[in-house]
């Protein structure tokens, strides 16, 4: 199977694998919230910190030892083979003190993540019962993660999906006909690891199976080494975690038990979308791991052009799904172009105007006539952008950094324009204005580093000037496909070219370039 056959059969079934994750936090919430009203919701959102933080240890030892043994396998070296029984023992000793504050110190758990009386009367037995089974779910993430990297990720999808249900169905059987409560909820998603672990589990008894569970004294070095390659994973569910928290304590102290109970239902819709990612990212990873192990750079730069440009898709699919009226192909903006006179109707009887014929005809200016019209004006900015200020912050700073500090410098010349008359953005949007400043930024950041790479390998000045009349010309199109009358709330995030959500294929790029430069000034 080739390289981008593999990746998506990854990626698919890990993704489907981590909605199903997501599907059962939901029914988790719905059956809670049915059984105990706002003060269950709320209590699930004061434990979700501590799911995360399970998880993130959890993820640490899993993926970082799952990524090592992938990578060592591949080279043939059958030290491999430790990383397997010594992040299972290390996942069973790092539980230890979740399972010491489940059994002796529920109560103050919760009271620390912003619970009241009422909360911890309602919540200690699903506090107890979900932290004595944290060995499971550490457990559960390592045997997972080193099925998908053994080249199975079918079982552990089929391994996930089959424990999400089976949360589900016991979620409703212990909580309502069985009269358990919230303890039943908590019994359900604790027995719901060791589903997924038996399931897995058949993947040790195939033919094809390489991981083996090796009798070996712990080893700390060892677990360093797969920390050091998790550290990213165990980051991101931290910083869930704190974030959850935080707004937790927040919301508690602005309005009480209803808000966190609100906030606790936005953010568990939210997990669907995380989950998409997290699957393109978790999905590859085994891919990735293969290729570094064989030294095969061409096929991991194939992977990270892969993976980016699928996380982009998704995001735009999503982003739509979520908010469908951002694409408007009416032609609403036209008419409002027209000065209100015409509706889209008359425009494509009297004038033979629509948003196709709009797009058609300015797509070609901007490929053909645009950028040197535009490389004009441009031209000042590139010679002082990228002609004088960036080869002397590089050779200051570094690439990388020389890069950062000059795409931060190229935005920040543009905040007075956009606070005194709303540049690029206007004024109402979602955030405004600090969180349009601060993607306008990145914006530079990723435009900043495509012109310095263009100015670089030409050494002509109007090479990168052209590009930006390009760019110039080409970010104005979109805005056709806006509803005016919704005043671009969302542009800041959403998939135009200056929208954080757009700019992301060229925010890849731009890091891509950037890393693969000074890798070359390392060999070199």
């Amino acid at each position: 199977m080739n390289l981008t056959k593999q990746f998506f059969k990854y990626v698919s079934q890990n993704i489907f694998g981590l909605l199903g994750t997501s599907c059962y936090i939901l029914a988790d919430t719905y059956f809670i919230s049915q059984a105990a009203g706002t003060d269950g919701v709320t209590l699930l959102n004061l434990c979700l910190p501590v799911y995360n933080f399970i998880f993130a240890v959890g993820s640490m030892v899993g993926l970082g030892a799952a990524t090592r043994y992938a990578i060592l396998k591949a080279q043939g070296d059958e030290r491999c083979q430790r990383y397997f029984s010594n992040a299972i023992f290390c996942a069973c000793v790092l539980s230890v003190p979740f399972l010491l504050v489940g059994i002796f110190a529920p109560g103050g758990l919760l009271r620390l993540m912003g619970g009241d009386a009422g909360i911890m009367a309602l919540g200690i037995p699903y506090a107890r019962i979900f932290l004595m089974f944290t060995p499971f779910f550490m457990c559960n993430y390592i045997v997972s993660a080193f099925v998908r990297n053994d080249g199975d990720p079918s079982l552990a999808m089929v391994a996930t999906l089959s424990s999400s249900l089976f949360n589900v169905v016991f979620d409703y059987i212990f909580m309502f006909p069985m009269g358990l409560g919230l303890a039943g909820a908590a019994l359900a998603t604790a027995v719901s690891p060791i589903i997924s672990i038996s399931i897995c589990s058949r993947h040790f008894f195939k033919k094809e199976n390489s991981v083996q569970f090796v009798r070996q004294r712990p080893s700390a070095r060892l677990l360093g080494q797969s920390c050091q390659l998790g550290i990213s994973g165990f980051v991101g569910e931290m910083s869930s975690g704190v974030t959850t928290t935080v707004f937790n304590l927040l919301l508690l102290g602005l309005a009480g038990n209803v808000a966190v109970a609100a906030y606790g239902v936005v953010a568990n819709f939210a997990l669907v979308a995380t989950a998409i990612f997290n699957g393109v990212a978790q999905g590859a990873q085994p891919l990735v791991s293969e290729c570094y192990g064989k030294s095969d750079k061409a096929g991991a730069r194939k992977l990270l052009i892969l993976g980016s440009c699928t996380a982009l898709v998704l995001a735009a699919v999503l982003y739509f799904a979520v908010f469908p009226s951002r694409l408007d192909t009416s032609g609403s903006w036209l008419a409002t172009a027209y000065g209100g006179q015409w509706t889209p109707e008359a425009l494509k009887t009297e004038l033979g105007v629509t948003t196709t014929s709009y797009l058609i005809q300015n797509g070609l200016l901007a490929v053909t006539l645009a950028p040197l019209a535009n490389m004009i004006p441009a031209v000042g900015e590139e010679a002082g952008w990228r002609g004088y200020m960036m080869p002397r912050l590089k050779e200051r700073l570094g690439l990388l950094n020389g890069r950062l500090l000059g795409g931060i410098i190229w935005g920040v010349w543009h905040w007075p324009l956009m606070l005194l008359v709303g540049y690029e953005y206007g004024t109402n949007y979602l955030g405004a204005p600090l969180l349009g400043l601060v993607v306008w930024c990145v914006v530079c950041f990723a435009l900043n580093t495509l012109l310095d790479w263009l100015y670089e390998k030409t050494g002509c000045i109007w090479v990168p000037a052209i590009a930006h009349g390009a760019l110039n010309a080409v970010a104005s199109m979109p805005v056709v496909l806006t509803d005016p009358a919704e005043a671009s709330y969302y542009t800041v995030l959403g998939p135009m070219p200056i929208g954080l959500i757009g700019m992301l294929p060229v925010l890849a790029v731009a890091v891509w370039l950037t890393l693969r430069q000074m890798k070359r000034e390392e060999k070199n």
